[in-house]
């Protein structure tokens, strides 16, 4: 994730998207698409800081392989991976 800070939001809208699959432990993943409205950097970048104007409160989309209902809980915080981040800048 060199010289990207890690990016948080909160989950507007979440929705899954009928796609399953099932792990070697017989876990069923479900894929699920997820509305996020970007907030902040995460605690672990570098602190508190201030998103760039044109980020923050921009909502953007979000797919995701959910196993647990808390994966995909609307209102929950979420913090982006390098290549969701890489796909939003």
């Amino acid at each position: 994730m060199r010289g990207k800070r890690p990016i948080r939001g909160v989950i507007v809208h979440a929705r899954p998207l009928g796609e399953t699959m099932v792990d070697d432990e017989g876990n069923r993943w479900e894929l699920w698409e997820f509305i996020v409205e970007l907030r902040s950097y995460s605690k672990r970048g570098l602190g508190m800081r201030e998103l760039p104007q044109g980020l923050k409160g921009r909502q953007v989309k979000v797919y995701r392989w959910c196993l647990y209902d808390w994966h995909h809980k609307e209102g929950s915080w979420i913090v982006l991976d390098p290549d969701e981040i890489k796909n939003i800048i």
